[in-house]
């Protein structure tokens, strides 16, 4: 089978290309920046993060680290308006966290149980 290579002019860089079984090319884009949920932000109890448009990723990630003992919590949102909270939480005890999940809401955002500085970061992929 030969490989197909296409030019990343972004990130300067040459990426295969995946095609399905009829030949079509299929686009995989990932999400993710540093501190794109909170950058070693001053948190409040309650305080909820920046949120995150997954864009129809599903499979993602969610790590950091805290430097106070706290209860952080994934919520979603099909709107960016009416936030949820699917149970999906990690308990920090001052230090590093990793949330990894199949998550097919629209918007992310984290809150945070306690006062603490946090950077939180999310990575999604289709």
């Amino acid at each position: 089978m030969n490989k197909l290579y296409a030019h990343d002019s972004v990130n300067n860089t040459h990426r295969l290309l995946t095609c399905d079984e009829s030949g079509n090319l299929v686009t995989i884009s990932k999400i993710g920046t540093q501190g794109n949920l909170w950058n070693a932000a001053s948190v409040l109890a309650d305080g909820v993060s920046s949120v995150v448009d997954l864009n129809c990723h599903t499979k993602l990630a969610t790590y950091g680290s805290s430097d106070a003992v706290a209860t952080l919590t994934m919520e979603c949102s099909a709107n960016n308006s009416n936030y949820y909270n699917p149970n999906a939480t990690v308990d920090v005890v001052n230090g590093d966290f990793y949330l990894c999940m199949q998550f097919p809401a629209r918007y992310i955002r984290l809150s945070s149980s306690a006062n603490a500085t946090v950077t939180a970061n999310v990575s999604a992929s289709s």
